[in-house]
């Protein structure tokens, strides 16, 4: 059992079953080949590896999924997940409980508390980007995301800029 704070909300994480944590890990392994597939020559290199590039096979792995295949994922992942949000008493998130015991907690931190997940429960796809010598795949997928971020705020803000001259 391990404690994250994410976004004010403290999530206890336990250790998924074996047949659980198997069929999950097979699933984000698909996904994660299916992504890293994508890239080409760049899938060694994080150091170098364009945000786009990153998010375009992230964008093409994840359309294998259904929303509802997606969101099922997504329950069963956060099924070893306990919620204790500030004033409420903590809540074991499942089927029953997972809109309640989420609401309103922002999506990004709903992304991170996946990959908490999975990096606690060590799935594949950590211990295979040690081995790869990718080093920490939760920080390079932060740092091409904030890079991603970075450009796409830059642009935005020249956007709007160019809008207000225009008015």
């Amino acid at each position: 059992m391990e404690k994250v704070t994410i976004g004010g909300n403290t999530y206890v994480i336990h250790t998924l079953k074996p047949r659980v944590a198997l069929r999950l890990d097979k699933t984000i392994m698909e996904l994660v080949m299916s992504a890293v597939g994508g890239l080409g020559g760049n899938a060694g290199d994080w150091g170098k590896l364009d945000a786009g590039v990153l998010f375009d096979g992230i964008s093409r792995a994840l359309r294998s999924l259904t929303p509802d295949q997606f969101i099922a994922l997504l329950t069963e992942l956060f099924s070893c997940v306990q919620v204790a949000r500030p004033g409420r008493a903590p809540e074991q998130i499942d089927e029953a409980t997972f809109d309640s015991a989420l609401e309103g907690v922002p999506l990004v931190d709903l992304y991170r508390l996946a990959f908490e997940v999975m990096k606690r429960n060590h799935f594949s796809p950590f211990a295979l980007a040690e081995q790869l010598g990718i080093g920490n795949l939760t920080s390079a997928i932060r740092t091409s995301a904030a890079a991603a971020m970075h450009h796409n705020g830059s642009e935005n803000d020249s956007a709007i800029s160019e809008s207000s001259r225009s008015r």
